[in-house]
């Protein structure tokens, strides 16, 4: 079996940023996903492993873009402060 890579940086902080941003809309991680229409664990996934390519998964904008608006926030704002550290 191969190493497990680190997440890019950027991966690590688009993560810590959502999970700033859930925290401040005073929703439970579970509500912003109903609101969503995604799963707790198509959200958890993005910046980790796949268990078996071991490539990492990356958020798509068809299940992004729902969850930004169930936040209020724009994708652009996500990344933003993801990529700013904020």
């Amino acid at each position: 079996m191969g190493k497990w890579k680190a997440a890019p940086d950027w991966q690590e902080r688009l993560q810590e940023h959502l999970h700033a941003c859930i925290a401040s809309s005073g929703m439970s991680e579970r509500e912003v996903c109903r609101r969503a229409g995604i799963s707790k664990s198509t959200m958890r996934s993005w910046g980790q492993p796949h268990s078996q390519s071991k490539k990492y998964v990356n958020p798509n904008m068809q299940s992004l873009v729902p969850l930004c608006e169930a936040l209020g926030i724009s994708p652009e704002a996500l990344f933003q402060g993801a990529r700013l550290g904020k």
